[in-house]
């Protein structure tokens, strides 16, 4: 999975930064953003999600992990 950001600091092309696979069904990026609404898209490429919008992000160093784990908990 890839995901993809806008809005601050934060320009990167199509389709975005890898994600990495945790191996349990969840998915992590952590990086720096510096931005007070930030844009994010989920995509493999092809497929992805709706614009998530006004993303407010107080610190610059950032972790968004998605997905359910094996155990069934929810991320």
């Amino acid at each position: 999975l890839n995901i993809y950001m806008w809005g601050g600091n934060v320009t990167p092309s199509w389709p975005g930064v890898a994600m990495t696979n945790n191996g349990d069904g969840t998915w992590t990026y952590s990086g720096i953003v510096c931005s007070s609404a930030l844009g994010i898209i989920i995509n493999n490429g092809s497929k992805q999600t709706t614009d998530i919008t006004n993303v407010a992000v107080a610190k610059a160093d950032i972790t968004i992990t998605i997905g359910s784990s094996k155990d069934g908990e929810n991320k």
